[in-house]
């Protein structure tokens, strides 16, 4: 006796390899400049005519939850893109002083994190800071 096997169709659901995609980070220099990796430039369509702003969560320690907005207009209150070759940066120097980073003697990185969260239309972005190492003296 055999019994009929019915196969039940699949619900394939097809994964955008973008979604990904290497780690979206970036770097503190030891100029101050916050460099983004090329698999942030992708995702985050970094050009030199954008602009970021930078948030804070006042509940804590300051510069410990940074989250960034990235805006398609340059506007007075964010910092301008701008661009070095083939690679986006910030001179956010005053910024990372002000928050005390010692960026000079440690390596700084940030994982970036998409959120839930939308401001003005524009997807909100958490910066994981990552343990860094100590620059070698030049």
């Amino acid at each position: 006796m055999h019994e009929l096997l019915t196969k039940i169709p699949m619900k394939l659901k097809f994964l955008d390899a973008k979604e990904f995609e290497a780690n979206l980070k970036c770097t503190i220099q030891s100029n101050g400049k916050l460099n983004f990796s090329a698999a942030a430039i992708n995702i985050l369509e970094l050009s030199n005519h954008k602009s970021v702003k930078f948030a804070m969560n006042e509940d804590a320690k300051v510069g410990d939850e940074l989250y960034i907005l990235i805006q398609d207009n340059i506007t007075n209150d964010a910092f301008k893109i701008n661009k070095a070759g083939n690679y986006y940066y910030l001179n956010a120097r005053a910024l990372f002083d002000s928050f005390g980073m010692d960026y000079k003697a440690h390596s700084i990185i940030f994982d970036i994190v998409k959120t839930d969260e939308t401001i003005d239309g524009y997807p909100l972005y958490k910066l994981n800071r990552r343990k860094g190492r100590t620059r070698k003296a030049k």
